[in-house]
């Protein structure tokens, strides 16, 4: 799955993934690094600039699943 933030219908933000660790909350670890048979919960993390947050410009989040894509707005 890929995660992709939209926001004033042009910039365009790239997220990444973060497993979830249950020492620290979450890890920068690899996302392979996960053991097998383990079912941590993962984590999408995108850096946006403030500016994202303070405006009321729209913001959507774009998922893609395999060749299906999945679009949420926020605002």
């Amino acid at each position: 799955m890929t995660v992709e933030v939209d926001y004033n219908d042009g910039y365009k933000y790239t997220g990444f993934a973060v497993p979830e660790d249950s020492t620290t909350g979450f890890t920068y670890a690899n996302i392979v690094n996960i053991a097998p048979l383990s079912m941590p919960g993962v984590r999408f993390l995108v850096e946006c600039p403030q500016e994202v947050a303070e405006s009321q410009n729209p913001v959507k989040v774009i998922f893609t699943l395999g060749n299906d894509e999945y679009e949420y707005a926020i605002r």
